[in-house]
């Protein structure tokens, strides 16, 4: 029984996509919550990891589909969302979310058929400026992972 390789996607037509994508996300952040916006070379550098970490993702065949990943169909968006961590317990013994205040980035594919499927999720941040940094921090952790299994 043979194995099929996954596809692979084009590095250089990523690199296209993501620093727009990390761009106008930055750049609204920045507009909406009036700091200091990345610089090119910060947007050129996550640019760079972001592609590495889909790579990698496409590598392991994690999106378990045998078409190539179309990069049009890649977007970033913000989701807010409850952190598990501020979940309590009352007297009665029922379990008490905490409130929607969170939030994370993450970059979906939206298939042609309506589908969609997160590929890279973003640590949760109260602050809405720091999202782009806790979304980095979570793929750089995710590739160190990977590197970290192929080495041992």
């Amino acid at each position: 029984m043979s194995s099929i390789s996954p596809p692979m996607p084009d590095k250089a037509l990523l690199n296209d996509v993501f620093f727009p994508l990390l761009e106008t996300i930055g750049a609204t952040l920045s507009k909406n919550f009036e700091v200091r916006a990345a610089s090119t070379e910060d947007l050129l550098t996550a640019t760079s990891t972001l592609t590495e970490y889909i790579t990698a993702y496409c590598a392991r065949n994690m999106r378990g589909s045998r078409n190539p990943l179309d990069p049009a169909e890649l977007a970033i968006h913000v989701l807010r969302t409850r952190n598990p961590a501020e979940t309590t317990t009352n007297d009665a013994g029922k379990k008490i979310k905490g409130e929607k205040k969170w939030y994370y980035l993450i970059l979906a594919e939206t298939e042609k058929t309506g589908d969609v499927h997160i590929l890279a999720e973003g640590n949760l941040r109260k602050d809405k400026i720091d999202l782009v940094e806790g979304f980095m921090e979570a793929v750089m952790n995710e590739i160190e992972k990977w590197n970290d299994q192929d080495d041992g």
